[in-house]
């Protein structure tokens, strides 16, 4: 089935009309038939050439024509929609072991810069209720974790909670502040923001993804000394 859409299409009834001469009178005016003069050789060859040449101009003018960087943007954020309105991680991550880390993210095909990589997907709630969450979640750290994502757009202040299991593998990529190869950037969709990730340089394939986390506070280093790398 289709994937939804934002855009509605109706249907506009449209007549056409093809408009006919006629004399003083205003009735229409016959043409006597005429008997069609057979044409020479040389003109049926000249009538060929002018076809063909006119078939390889209307070749060229389609197949020559390239697309705007406009166009080329628009497809590009038509795809970045529909992927995140599918709920599903594309095919290029591959979750890991990565050690004192936890659970970590790599890539399973190389990415170009400004690739798009995934959607930090969750639970949409305002920033008052996300701290609230947190303050629940800091009661027992090692049963929760921290997956509260605060973002602003288009001068709104929005919170995802990825707390929660969900298979969903933009939660589990890890912090790197000197290393990071890929960055958040809100968009909107179906006229609501969603967090995705794009790269912010070449990543190989079997790569780690990693983001800075932004979080500088001393508690969150000394409990996470690899919050320093």
């Amino acid at each position: 089935a289709p994937l939804p859409t934002n855009i509605v299409a109706g249907n506009v009834p449209v007549t056409l009309t093809r408009k006919q001469r006629s004399g003083s009178s205003g009735q229409k005016q016959e043409r006597k038939p005429t008997s069609a003069k057979p044409s020479s050789k040389k003109a049926k060859k000249d009538e060929e050439v002018a076809a063909a040449t006119q078939d390889i101009r209307g070749f060229f003018s389609v197949t020559g024509r390239r697309r705007t960087s406009a166009q080329k943007q628009k497809d590009r954020d038509e795809e970045i929609a529909r992927v995140v309105r599918s709920n599903e991680d594309p095919a290029t991550l591959e979750r890991f072991d990565a050690g004192e880390k936890g659970r970590g993210v790599k890539a399973s095909q190389a990415f170009q810069r400004n690739d798009f990589v995934c959607e930090y997907a969750g639970v949409m709630m305002s920033p008052e209720e996300g701290r609230r969450k947190e303050e629940k979640y800091d009661v027992d750290p090692d049963r929760f974790g921290s997956y509260v994502f605060y973002f602003r757009f288009r001068e709104r202040c929005y919170c995802i909670d990825a707390t929660a299991e969900s298979g969903r593998l933009g939660r589990l990529i890890n912090h790197s502040k000197k290393h990071a190869n890929i960055a958040p950037r809100p968009v909107e969709v179906d006229g609501k923001p969603r967090l995705v990730f794009f790269a912010l340089r070449q990543i190989q394939l079997g790569d780690e993804l990693l983001y800075d986390y932004g979080d500088r506070s001393k508690i969150s280093v000394i409990e996470n000394p690899w919050l320093k790398s």
